[in-house]
């Protein structure tokens, strides 16, 4: 848990007091396959947050319904909540601060590397910059940068080391009538609550030889702890490779981004492949959940006899044995 505990315990009930008191609003959706199949996962995310959280069992793909409105989120985004609330509790800036360095976003350098063409790629954009945090491992690039972000004290905090910086959304970057050779969306899709209509959106800020950086989590590694009240859409790497066709867009190799996440470079286009079938997605899935609660079930019990520490050595113990 990053932040002050008792922090964290204020703001996540600041928080579900303006949703149970109406002033954030909540809308129900459906599936992006348009089924209303669904199956309630969890209740709350991993911060205690109301975060009512569900599968599709046509599809498998996981999202919140209901969750919050646009007009809401916008709220929670700009009052600087969602900072608050995952990213070091009130100390959020002094946090942010520490997070201007070169190996912060290396992972994210390393594969757009392997695609860039100096003749052909100048520009790089980054949707959801925060502060340009990102800016200084892809200011190794050599590309000229821009970021935007609903957070004015991040953007502002941004500007300050130099970064070309704006708050706003991607309208107002399409208004602004600019192309980009990059675009970097890194861990900002699952926050889209029109993925479909917002990667539309993207495509048309995309240069024709341009392509775009996606990393989200990867919900083959579920867990109470990946769950956000701010994630509308969680995939996996089928879901996310369907969905982005359906999307518009051509997926390069999916890989692993951080331990749990997964990342690849998708660029505009329509596949020759025709998209795979997800009928057994969700039987897949909701094992992989079933066997994840049982262990943080677990865990939370030999936490509260006093063992689970003394657990996790016998497993590392066997593992490397094993090993």
């Amino acid at each position: 848990m990053n932040g002050n505990k008792q922090d964290i315990l204020f703001i996540s009930k600041e928080i579900n007091e303006k949703i149970n008191s109406g002033e954030w609003e909540q809308e129900k959706v459906s599936c992006l396959c348009g089924k209303e199949n669904k199956e309630i996962i969890a209740e709350v995310d991993r911060y205690g947050v109301i975060c009512p959280t569900v599968i599709c069992r046509s599809c498998g793909l996981i999202y919140l319904s209901p969750r919050l409105t646009d007009e809401s989120y916008q709220h929670f985004y700009g009052s600087d909540a969602y900072r608050r609330l995952y990213d070091g509790g009130e100390d959020y800036r002094d946090v942010s601060r520490n997070k201007f360095h070169s190996e912060h976003a290396s992972h994210v350098k390393e594969l757009i590397q392997t695609q860039l063409n100096p003749d052909k790629h100048k520009t790089l954009l980054e949707i959801g910059c925060a502060a340009g945090f990102n800016f200084v491992s892809l200011g190794e690039l050599g590309l000229e940068m821009t970021g935007y972000d609903y957070s004015p004290s991040l953007v502002e905090l941004g500007r300050e080391k130099g970064f070309e910086l704006f708050c706003g959304s991607l309208d107002d970057i399409i208004d602004g009538g600019k192309k980009y050779d990059v675009i970097v969306l890194n861990h900002v899709v699952e926050h889209f609550t029109d993925f479909i209509g917002t990667m539309d959106k993207v495509a048309k800020i995309i240069t024709p030889e341009g392509f775009a950086y996606i990393a989200v989590p990867n919900m083959h590694n579920y867990s109470l702890g990946q769950l956000q009240n701010a994630h509308t859409y969680y995939f996996t790497p089928r879901t996310f490779k369907y969905y982005m066709g359906l999307a518009g867009f051509i997926c390069g190799e999916i890989s692993v981004s951080e331990g749990i996440h997964m990342h690849a470079l998708c660029r505009v286009g329509k596949s020759k492949e025709l998209l795979q079938d997800l009928g057994d997605e969700y039987s897949l899935m909701i094992r992989r959940i079933k066997i994840m609660k049982r262990k943080e079930l677990l865990g939370r019990q030999l936490e509260y006899l006093g063992l689970r520490s003394l657990a996790e050595k016998v497993y590392r113990l066997i593992t490397n044995q094993r090993g």
